[in-house]
């Protein structure tokens, strides 16, 4: 995890910062730390996205995530894992 997500992460005013300061638009460490929360590693999570299994949005190298895009996915992918 790289420094700056990491101070985001272990910053005990995070959640409150969080509730106030919600940005829709999350960077592809943002993402990885605050929805994944490191239970996977980066490599899965690229070969993932890589693989067109979670949504995401190309930006020339960048890759972007839209929270509530995520939020729908994770609820969506819960779902289905109870079918």
């Amino acid at each position: 995890m790289n420094n700056t997500v990491q101070q985001l992460v272990t910053n005990p005013d995070f959640n409150q910062l969080e509730q106030h300061h919600t940005y829709n638009t999350l960077t592809f460490s943002e993402a990885w730390a605050i929805f994944f929360q490191g239970k996977i590693s980066k490599d899965k999570l690229y070969s993932e996205v890589r693989a067109g299994k979670i949504p995401h949005l190309r930006v020339g190298t960048k890759i972007l995530f839209r929270r509530s895009t995520l939020n729908a996915w994770f609820q969506q992918q819960e779902l289905s894992s109870l079918r």
